[in-house]
């Protein structure tokens, strides 16, 4: 070939298709550096677009990884992850909430219950209260016959019949609307109301004719009239114990408890001071007194063992007082009295001035037992008030939910449009960029 070269002459050529055969060889080469030009491109358009198709897709999938979604009648619907949690948290959440507020429910139920009743009660000791001094002036208006003694005992049963026959019975009226379990408890106190009204008749008449043997005998009939009329208001809170069904029933026999007692001592005062009134007291007079004693130290060491553990420890504290142990010291004192002499005025008055401190102690207990019956009012609307603060605290749960749904909402709904421009923006540039090179 270097000869013919030098001679000018161009070799023969081996074989008679090789020019042909190059022809197409510098086309495939054509195409094959176009192919590699348009991969370049796209490798570059993609590394300008944040990396590869397949990166991207990977980056879309996994953002989309925040949501579920779910077919409805051919549609797509798309739930997010937040919303998903919402509900996976809300049946624990829910039945946390149920199991708390089911049991704080029925305690504002008893305790509405035990609310109803503070009235009842307050009237119950008033009328306890007006009766045992009504009773103990009148023993006092039979013994010691004054104008001081019978304006108290006026006195005393106007306030009786304030408390007991219009207060307390219009209380256990408006109850036993309410409640037919007190329809009888009503009538009851009703009818004893009215049989005292007839005592006290025959014993005002008595007393302004100044038969002193007639209103002695009165007594007698008169004073299981008005230990009617205070058991039976007491009665009436036995009741409201056996109605109410919580822990605070307990309360209600407490007041009960507290004041039987309360009364049986003031009609130890009261027959005691009737009979220390008297130089020869009769057989009625002297069992009445033993009977009112006895009776009276027992229900109060009763009280004490019955009552609940706040009550009790009030009653064991009074038990140990001065006051209190004075107090049945001179009772037990009274009976070794000798009665063969006649006693002194200072020596009544100083049994009535050793009675009256004690049931000051017991009418103290009596009140502090009202105002815990009276605190169920307060718990109760505790109670509605963590009810309301649970179920507030739910709603802006679900509400700060329903927000950042939403929110979470926007940001797919942006990044898959992003996601859709760029996907446009790439298969435009794909197909224009071979054609730029081609041509």
């Amino acid at each position: 070939r270097i000869a013919a070269d030098d001679d000018g002459e161009e070799p023969p050529s081996d074989h008679g298709g090789d020019d042909e055969a190059n022809g197409d060889d510098n086309d495939d080469l054509t195409t094959s550096r176009a192919s590699r030009r348009t991969a370049k491109s796209e490798e570059s358009l993609d590394a300008s677009l944040g990396g590869t198709s397949a990166a991207r897709s990977t980056t879309s999938a996994s953002s989309m990884g925040t949501s579920a979604g779910c077919s409805l009648c051919g549609t797509r619907i798309k739930v997010p992850f937040t919303v998903l949690t919402l509900l996976a948290m809300a049946v624990p959440v829910t039945l946390l909430l149920v199991a708390t507020l089911w049991p704080m429910a029925v305690a504002g139920e008893d305790l509405a219950l035990v609310a109803s009743f503070d009235g009842l009660s307050r009237q119950v000791s008033e009328c306890v209260s007006a009766m045992t001094y009504e009773d103990y002036t009148l023993h006092d208006t039979i013994y010691h016959n004054t104008p001081v003694s019978r304006a108290a005992y006026n006195d005393a049963r106007a306030v009786t019949d304030a408390t007991c026959d219009v207060l307390l019975l219009t209380e256990l009226r408006a109850i036993a609307v309410r409640d037919a379990a007190f329809d009888s408890q009503r009538d009851q106190l009703a009818r004893t109301v009215r049989e005292l009204a007839v005592q006290r008749a025959l014993m005002d008449s008595a007393i302004d004719g100044g038969n002193v043997t007639a209103q002695k005998d009165l007594l007698e009939t008169m004073r299981p009239a008005m230990q009617a009329t205070i058991f039976r208001a007491t009665n009436v809170i036995a009741r409201v114990a056996a109605v109410v069904k919580s822990e605070t029933s307990r309360f209600f026999v407490d007041l009960n408890l507290v004041g039987i007692t309360r009364a049986k001592l003031w009609m130890a005062a009261s027959t005691g001071n009737a009979y220390l009134s008297t130089a020869t007291p009769t057989k009625e007079e002297t069992l009445a007194f033993i009977d009112a004693a006895s009776t009276a130290e027992s229900a109060s060491k009763s009280v004490e063992a019955a009552a609940s553990p706040a009550v009790a420890q009030l009653m064991a504290t009074w038990h140990t007082l001065n006051t209190t142990i004075f107090m049945f010291e001179t009772m037990r004192g009274v009976l070794a009295v000798d009665r063969t002499q006649s006693l002194s005025v200072a020596q009544t008055t100083a049994f009535n001035a050793a009675m009256h401190a004690p049931l000051e102690g017991l009418r103290d207990i009596e009140t502090q037992t009202v105002e815990l019956i009276s605190d169920a009012e307060a718990s109760r609307n505790a109670v509605i008030g963590n009810a309301v603060l649970l179920a507030f605290g739910l709603i802006l749960s679900l509400v700060a939910t329903v927000f950042l749904a939403r929110q979470q909402l926007k940001v797919q709904h942006a990044m898959e449009t992003q996601k859709d421009r760029v996907e446009m923006t790439k298969r435009a540039v794909a197909a224009f960029v071979p054609r730029f090179f081609l041509n």
